[in-house]
């Protein structure tokens, strides 16, 4: 089921290493959803979203949330680990899409870097060497792809983003 806080953003790394996960047959998945399951089939496994419209033949959509507590912020709304799913013409979903954005300033930047280092390490701890590997302009991408399925995970301006296909 899916949780409402984390007490830290270190609670978030050991929640999003722990929940992503690969198998052979359906490919990468987090909090075991899968790219290309009905729509219908999230809620029973996650519990019930913040956003889920489904009223529209041309597209779908539902959201979950968790805050992430800060030591001296507390919670605010922009601070938050989101999961999206989009399907169109009520088919299953074709990717899931995490993301989340962090107090990434003043002091709270070297808080962030540490925590960007360490998720980065746990991945490749976890899936190996990725097909693909970079770091620019001290923003670090992983790509992982297995036949037709992949995970993308990288951060930018705004925090950490992952996509799964």
């Amino acid at each position: 089921m899916w949780i409402q806080e984390f007490e830290s953003i270190h609670h978030l790394k050991e929640f999003l290493v722990s929940n992503l996960e690969y198998n052979e047959e359906k490919g990468y998945s987090f909090c075991k959803i899968f790219p290309g399951m009905e729509f219908h089939e999230v809620p029973p496994a996650l519990g019930d979203p913040e956003v889920y419209n489904t009223e529209s033949d041309q597209q779908q959509t539902m959201e979950y949330n968790i805050f992430i507590n800060h030591p001296a912020h507390g919670k605010r709304d922009h601070f938050k680990l989101n999961m999206l799913f989009w399907a169109f013409h009520r088919e299953p979903f074709k990717f899931v899409k995490l993301h989340f954005d962090y107090h990434k300033t003043g002091n709270d930047a070297a808080d962030f870097n540490v925590f960007l280092k360490d998720f980065f390490k746990l991945l490749l701890e976890k899936f190996g060497k990725p097909e693909k590997k970079t770091y620019r302009f001290n923003r670090e991408e992983l790509l992982y792809v297995s036949g037709k399925k992949s995970m993308r995970i990288w951060n930018n301006v705004e925090g950490v983003r992952i996509e799964l296909k």
